[in-house]
């Protein structure tokens, strides 16, 4: 079947899930991690992203890094009782957290870190 189709998101749905199910009753390492692997592609998109807003003068590696720090703490924060999407809910504390912690990064130069804040100030609608 094409990618998309109904049962194939059915399928994505169902390990969706077990995934979450498996994590909020045992809330341990191993089904955090699983998590983890499951959402990165949100994360390395939202990376490569900020990387290229920057124009590659940041580390791939560093945004990556910061954005799963993100998705930690969305996944440990996150209630699925309220019926929102998850990936609508990690996504902004994935760009946060890059934001956060290129702004500590002492060898960025004063002028990407003043076009980081102009991103992260863009990024909050303002």
């Amino acid at each position: 079947m094409p990618a998309g189709t109904k049962n194939e998101r059915g399928r994505e749905d169902g390990l969706q899930a077990g995934l979450w199910e498996g994590f909020l009753e045992k809330r341990d390492s191993h089904h955090r991690n699983k998590l983890i692997e499951h959402y990165m592609p949100v994360v390395e998109h939202s990376a490569k992203q900020l990387y290229h807003r920057l124009e590659g003068q940041i580390r791939l590696d560093d945004v990556i890094t910061a954005g799963v720090m993100g998705l930690m703490e969305a996944i440990e924060d996150f209630d699925p009782v309220s019926q929102m999407d998850f990936e609508r809910y990690c996504l902004p504390r994935i760009k946060e957290a890059s934001f956060r912690e290129l702004q500590t990064m002492r060898e960025i130069s004063g002028t990407v870190r003043q076009r980081i804040r102009q991103l992260e100030k863009e990024f909050r609608g303002g």
